[in-house]
């Protein structure tokens, strides 16, 4: 069960606890994976449009994660030995992939945003339009159909305060969505410090630098998010439907790197319709509610010198209660379940 510091800042009280104070995340593999394979990228229909590719995508994107990512034997989140031999480019493209998906799982968890896709896809939309280095990296929304833009910040070593500083101006550069200032703006950083992997969230200043409005809905989002998948699931091997907790999934395997991938059949249903309109009916059936924004803390809390008030919190849904822990279980409709492979002792040697 790999284990994620986390630390807040500059969030408001009134969102509660657990964003004032360093915490430690605990999740699975299968929560990993999950979130680093539906991240949305960079012209991801391009690239996923084009037949067998979406197979080698879906894959990739495994690869990564097991290439370079284990825990060591206190359960932390780690890079692997083979990240330590990349040369400082090679590290800095495997940062920035981790850290995309690394920032969904905690905005999953924290904030109840199942739906980030890339700003890149939306570019055109954009009014007026906005440079790619001066734009936050991720559009989405919360399960109750509120925006949210997120900008990621990756690196192989210590993370510059002057990063997140750049990150809170790229999320104030968008100003509406669909008409509507958005609910939050986050900057996330995923760094490493001793080979461990260390996260940092921030809750930038609500002043816009300048006024861009993105012209996308939310049908617009979630054909963009889903399509991807979608074409993944029927490329696969050995294609079936399952049910867990009253929900039936379209699922394949992949088993070059393992794992299987499946998506709910409602979502599956609505890629067959043309219009918007009829895309988003079908798809929000798939949609469940969030019990809460913010995931409840445990009971037990670390304490030590250290670290004198460091509190852990489940970063599992509960659309994944009861599930096995190689399986994981998403509030978009999507579910990652992972073969022996992954297993702790199966994974590649940490660092040093």
């Amino acid at each position: 069960m790999p284990i994620i510091p986390y630390r807040p800042e500059m969030f408001p009280v009134h969102m509660g606890q657990q964003l004032q104070v360093p915490a430690t995340i605990d999740c699975e593999w299968s929560d990993i994976l999950r979130a680093a394979i539906t991240v949305g990228r960079r012209n991801a229909q391009a690239v996923f449009a084009h037949g067998q590719h979406s197979v080698f995508e879906a894959n990739y994107r495994a690869y990564m994660v097991k290439a370079n990512l284990t825990e060591d034997q206190n359960a932390e989140l780690v890079r692997t030995r083979a990240y330590q031999d990349l040369d400082p480019t090679e590290k800095g493209a495997v940062s920035y992939f981790l850290s995309m998906g690394l920032v969904k799982l905690l905005c999953e968890h924290f904030f109840g945003v199942p739906w980030l896709v890339h700003l890149d896809n939306f570019d055109r939309d954009l009014d007026p339009p906005l440079g790619r280095g001066s734009r936050p990296d991720l559009i989405g929304q919360d399960a109750n159909g509120e925006w949210v833009v997120v900008e990621v910040k990756g690196r192989s070593n210590d993370l510059p305060t002057a990063l997140l500083g750049d990150g809170k101006l790229q999320c104030t550069m968008v100003q509406r969505v669909e008409g509507r200032i958005p609910l939050l703006r986050i900057v996330g950083g995923v760094y490493f410090k001793e080979h461990k992997v260390q996260t940092i969230f921030r809750d930038p200043d609500r002043k816009e630098a300048r006024p861009s409005d993105l012209k996308i809905n939310r049908a617009r989002l979630l054909r963009e998010y889903y399509t991807p998948l979608l074409d993944a699931v029927e490329r696969g091997e050995d294609t079936k439907v399952e049910v867990h907790a009253d929900r039936r999934y379209r699922v394949a395997r992949f088993p070059s790197l393992d794992f299987e991938l499946g998506v709910d059949e409602d979502v599956a249903l609505a890629g067959n319709q043309e219009s918007d309109t009829a895309f988003l009916e079908q798809a929000q059936k798939a949609v469940r509610p969030v019990p809460s924004s913010i995931a409840e803390p445990r009971a037990d809390q670390i304490k030590t010198a250290e670290k004198p008030s460091v509190q852990i919190f489940r970063t599992r849904s509960t659309v994944s209660a009861g599930v096995p822990r190689s399986t994981s279980l998403g509030v978009d409709g999507t579910l990652i379940r992972l073969g022996p492979t992954w297993s702790a002792g199966s994974l590649l040697p940490a660092a040093e």
